[in-house]
């Protein structure tokens, strides 16, 4: 805070204000005077020292100065003293004249004569609404007025000031805590219960609404809740009634916890929902739509406030029972002792901490939660825990985790409970979350739903969702592809918001400048928007681990190659299976991971050579972009964000849907990833049949460009179309013997088939040849080839049936 004896500079004004920065010679920030989210006050220093304010949403400088005394952001001193503080910059003395210190000084509560007060401004015509503080006698404090201009309502303060002169009403916030408004009322009726809005005119509303309480707010604007002596209100029973928005939702949350601290007897609140408001309505709003008393009296329900582990960290006690300091060891493990504990399916321990009704989920071995351990020191000891202190306490409470506590499920972004899927928007700041259910969707809050959402330190927020086109019209004015490939994206993108596995895997192609890595940026922002938006492939386990620990979608991007192993990889994490590796610092421990993710691949070539990966593969090839269509980063920035709450709305109502009519899509040929094809059916039953059609086309699609593109099947159907010509439609022999001919038959073929037999995927021994027919008999098996394996002595025969092989 500003003292008298320390410098006054428009730096140091600046950087006690919300949202400051550099402007040329001076500083910006938010206006103290008005409700401003985006910075119109000036603060500059003119050549000779004198600070210079601005607000250039209309407030008056006087009111503007009034404002940052009343912040202690701007001296009170004596003219000469203002004069040498402000020209000179010299270190100014206190002023201990106290009648001229105090002469601008607004006084509670108010004696003498009160003057009429104004009711007009010269940038703002005459007030439409005047609203009266009083003190717990009834005596007028000061009055908030509201205009209504070309831009919107403006709100000022008109404050009774003492003066040597008597009293005078000065456009100014009174100092001190400001009373509660109807603070009358509230004195004189010991017994009501009192509604809190957010502001005076729902107040007013809600007063006419449900007379038999009083209603009351706090003045300033929902930041200024802290400025408001809120003790008359102990022991009380408090109704909140929130502002249908984020800001209303912070407002309530906030003056929930001072009313707590201050002994209130009991907090409810208005479900402002099932009274049907939104966007920014109110009590007046809900007045105006022709609401009534037994509509809110209905969706009056209980409120819960939930306070955070620093709150709580004030209840430790720094001595021990005999007086003495207790020490590091015992204070750490004592803030252990509030964090709920519980271990997940891969025996990984988490601690979740509560801030107000924000959740935090940890992972205890993680270095965030290490961290959030040092910061609950600090608090306690402002200065560090010793460092194999805080080691010892951290591994005492992840054996607490692993052993003396609950096992539960951990989910990214998307999670499931009983029969809804909530969304996690990571929404720090109000703590909002998407529940779907099988009927609707809605906005609610992490508190509200009892499933445990783990971040990524570099997650980002989603906004909150509003309107709603077909998902498949917005990607369309995103996405280079046509109509039946749009139909498949938009396919995936509700499969990867389906909380269980398979997941099938969305494989973009396409020559240079087709829009892959854009697109894939597009679509990790609208399932796992990260600042580390893809990778390259993994090298190994470890690192495809690491990776799919901290995203809920897997995006590699600008691949080249896709290796035997990694193949086997993503199929598992595809389909939910396991991914194992060994343990750290060990040779023998083998780590298992069940993995579940969504995975995005993106190149110049498909790359993949593998059947059963390409089989859980939607494979989309994106044209070159023309000239015309090129956009730059930015423009497609701008128009992704503009779409994007409208794309999570469609998302929202097709998840829905897919939870009403799942158990109705029967008598239906699914393909492999059967899972995935029913949920996309029942997101969207009207066109079903249509995304069955396109899907199954694309799996027969990718099997015959795998057929074409195998070295090995490319061998074996010339080796069937040899023996057709011989009328011949069995060939019999073991892996050898099947090798040997192969290489024969390319090598009486030079010139066509020679390149095959240099293929890195060709086969380089019978083993390797059995294991790659195992892997390709799905595919041969829809060209009319038919591999079986039958045993005779010792030796494993392979039998190959060309009977029906399409020509």
């Amino acid at each position: 805070m500003t003292n008298f004896d320390n410098y006054i500079t428009a730096e140091y004004i600046a950087k006690n204000l919300d949202k400051y920065k550099r402007s040329g010679n001076g500083w910006v920030a938010c206006c103290p005077s008005h409700e401003d989210n985006t910075p119109s006050l000036s603060i500059s220093e003119s050549d000779n020292g004198t600070i210079l304010v601005h607000c250039f949403s209309g407030c008056s400088q006087e009111l503007v100065i009034g404002t940052l005394k009343q912040m202690k952001l701007w001296p009170e001193y004596s003219k000469s003293c203002h004069s040498s503080l402000l020209n000179t910059k010299k270190k100014c003395s206190k002023v201990k004249d106290n009648k001229m210190q105090n002469s601008n000084i607004i006084t509670l509560p108010i004696t003498g004569e009160i003057p009429p007060p104004p009711t007009w401004l010269p940038k703002l015509g005459e007030a439409t609404n005047t609203w009266e503080y009083t003190d717990t006698n009834g005596n007028p404090c000061f009055k908030v007025l509201r205009f209504e201009t070309n831009e919107g309502k403006e709100i000022r303060p008109l404050t009774l000031a003492q003066i040597e002169q008597g009293l005078k009403w000065e456009w100014k916030w009174p100092g001190g805590n400001r009373p509660l408004y109807n603070l009358l009322q509230i004195t004189n009726n010991l017994e009501a219960t009192i509604l809190i809005t957010e502001g005076e005119k729902a107040a007013d509303a809600a007063q006419r609404l449900y007379p038999e309480c009083i209603a009351t707010t706090s003045s300033g604007g929902s930041k200024a809740f802290n400025k408001t002596d809120w003790s008359p209100l102990k022991g009380k029973q408090i109704i909140l009634w929130q502002d249908a928005d984020n800001t209303g939702q912070a407002y309530i949350d906030n003056v929930a916890i001072i009313l707590k601290g201050q002994g209130v007897s009991s907090i409810e609140f208005v479900d402002i929902k099932q009274l049907g408001l939104q966007g920014k309505e109110d009590a007046a709003d809900f007045e105006a739509k022709g609401g009534t008393l037994p509509q809110i009296i209905e969706a009056i329900k209980p409120y819960v406030v939930y306070t955070s582990i620093i709150a709580d960290l004030k209840a430790i006690s720094l001595t021990d029972a005999e007086g003495n300091n207790k020490t590091a060891k015992s204070l750490l493990n004592e803030t252990g002792r509030l964090f709920e504990l519980f271990h997940d399916t891969n025996n990984e321990t988490y601690a979740v901490a509560y801030e107000n009704k924000k959740k935090h989920v940890f992972r205890i071995k993680s270095s965030q939660f290490r961290d959030y351990m040092a910061y609950c020191y600090y608090q306690l000891m402002e200065s560090s825990p010793p460092g194999q202190t805080l080691s010892d306490s951290i591994n005492t409470i992840d054996a607490r985790a692993k052993y003396d506590s609950k096992k539960d499920k951990v989910y990214q972004r998307v999670g499931k409970h009983e029969d809804y899927i909530s969304l996690d928007l990571n929404d720090d700041e109000y703590g909002n979350t998407i529940k779907i259910t099988p009927h609707n969707w809605e906005i609610v809050h992490q508190s509200d739903i009892p499933i445990n959402f783990i971040r990524s330190q570099y997650a980002i927020p989603q906004p909150l969702p509003y309107e709603d086109r077909p998902l498949e019209t917005l990607l369309s004015e995103l996405c280079n592809t046509d109509k039946n490939q749009l139909h498949l994206i938009a396919a995936w993108i509700i499969g990867a918001f389906r909380p269980n596995p398979p997941y099938p895997i969305l494989v973009l192609h396409g020559s240079q400048g087709s829009g892959k890595s854009m697109l894939s940026k597009i679509l990790k922002r609208i399932i796992d928007p990260n600042e580390n938006e893809s990778t390259c492939t993994p090298g190994d386990e470890k690192d495809l681990i690491a990776y799919a620990r901290n995203h809920r979608l897997l995006s590699f991007d600008n691949n080249s190659f896709i290796s035997n192993k990694l193949s086997d990889n993503l199929c598992r994490i595809a389909s939910g299976a396991s991914v194992s590796r060994r343990e750290l610092y060990t040779t023998a421990n083998e780590v298992s991971f069940k993995l579940a993710r969504p995975i995005l691949i993106n190149g110049i070539n498909v790359n993949i050579f593998r059947g059963d990966l390409l089989e859980r593969s939607i494979v989309i090839e994106l044209p070159e972009l023309r000239l015309n269509q090129r956009k730059t980063e930015e423009e497609i920035n701008n128009l992704f964000n503009e779409l994007l709450p409208e794309i999570l709305a469609s998302i929202c109502n097709r998840v829905s849907s897919a939870l009403k009519n799942i158990n109705t899509i029967h008598g239906h040929a699914l393909p492999r990833m059967a899972d995935f094809a029913k949920w996309v059916m029942a997101s969207n039953i009207d066109k079903s049949e249509e995304f069955l059609k396109l899907y199954k086309r694309n799996i027969i699609e990718n099997s015959e460009n795998i057929l074409s593109e195998d070295p090995l099947a490319e061998a074996i159907k010339y080796l069937g179309r040899s023996l057709t010509n011989q009328s011949k439609t069995l060939w019999e022999g073991t892996a050898t013997q099947l090798l040997k001919q192969l290489n024969f038959s390319i090598s009486d073929k030079y010139d066509e088939l020679i390149y095959i037999q240099k293929s890195s995927q060709w086969p380089k021994d019978p083993r390797s040849l059995s294991s790659h027919l195992n892997r390709l008999s799905p595919d041969l098996k829809k060209l009319g080839i038919i591999l079986s394996k039958k045993r005779v002595s010792n030796e494993m025969v392979i039998i190959l049936n060309f009977e029906n092989l399409a020509s």
